[in-house]
């Protein structure tokens, strides 16, 4: 291990005072193809792999401003949104993201856009007499109203009347603005629960809040989870290093809660009987307490079963 601790130690370093994209990338996969070629066991690796990581976020911490040679992001383990440096980015066994280079690039790579299903064309009614007109309705001189046109509550209004002297803005550009950002929410979401979740990457469908409300989102991810468990439990050497697969533990690696995690468990009868096999090995359930190696299976998981694609 002392060698791999010094390839990041030696990465680390040259990161120091760098802050453009492509150097801070040729420094991050040279030293991860030397730490490659050190760690061959794949349960190993993962955890280089974090230790890597780990030591690039305490040389680099977070910020909530954007700082040169950092990139936005909301992804992660309950993280908010935040500027991570360059070298997370490239530090990772998703090795197509290497060739993800600057900021638009990085939106189109997590941007998994489903066209809307098309509404199916109804035939026209026939036309009927016209009724008699009614008297033109009166339009709204948006430039000339105030905040008590709105007729809002007394606490509503005060909340308005606060964020447009906080925006600066007057109220036809902040009123203009509010009905732009609510209703891209909308389709937004509109557009999310009409996706496939199978092909939404791992991540994204852990991390992404478009997804938090998705009714078929703990469902796709238990799958997920599970598949990923039995995937490294194959991998392992040793029956210390299996997972017995828990309401607990999945619900750790998914987010999800723990009913709805029950209930998507009632989809796998077959658990019972994988569950069993290891017991029969001499597993307990203490075999799942595993502190920080638990701590980073919930989170590397997601790059061993990558979507819901077989």
């Amino acid at each position: 291990m002392a060698d791999t601790k010094q390839v990041i130690d030696q990465a680390i370093i040259k990161l120091q005072k760098i802050t453009d994209e492509l150097t801070i990338k040729t420094i991050i996969i040279e030293a991860w193809l030397n730490l490659e070629k050190l760690v061959l066991n794949a349960n190993s690796f993962g955890r280089t792999r974090t230790a890597f990581r780990k030591a690039i976020e305490s040389a680099f911490p977070c910020s909530s401003e954007s700082k040169p040679g950092y990139y936005f992001t909301s992804a992660g383990k309950a993280k908010q949104e935040r500027y991570e440096h360059l070298g997370l980015w490239y530090a990772t066994t998703s090795k197509e993201r290497w060739e993800v280079v600057g900021d638009d690039a990085r939106a189109q790579y997590f941007k998994n856009l489903a066209p809307l299903p098309q509404p199916e064309l109804q035939p026209q009614p026939e036309l009927q007499p016209q009724p008699e007109l009614q008297p033109e309705l009166q339009t709204i001189d948006i430039e000339n109203m105030s905040v008590e046109n709105l007729k809002l509550n007394v606490e509503t209004q005060q909340i308005v009347e606060d964020a447009i002297a906080q925006s600066g803005m007057s109220l036809p550009e902040f009123l203009q603005q509010a009905c732009r950002v609510y209703a891209k929410t909308i389709t937004g979401k509109t557009r999310k629960h009409s996706e496939d979740l199978a092909t939404i990457e791992s991540e994204s469908l852990r991390y992404d809040k478009a997804y938090s409300t998705h009714p078929g989102r703990a469902e796709e991810l238990v799958k997920r989870a599970i598949r990923a468990i039995k995937i490294d439990n194959g991998l392992a050497t040793e029956l210390s290093q299996k997972w017995l697969i828990t309401q607990s533990l999945l619900a750790d690696m998914t987010g999800a809660k723990a009913t709805a995690v029950k209930t998507a468990m009632g989809k796998y009868p077959e658990i019972n009987d994988y569950n069993k096999a290891l017991v029969d090995a001499g597993a307990t359930t203490l075999l799942n307490r595993k502190g920080e190696i638990k701590e980073s299976f919930c989170i590397e998981w997601l790059e061993i079963v990558k979507s819901g694609i077989d």
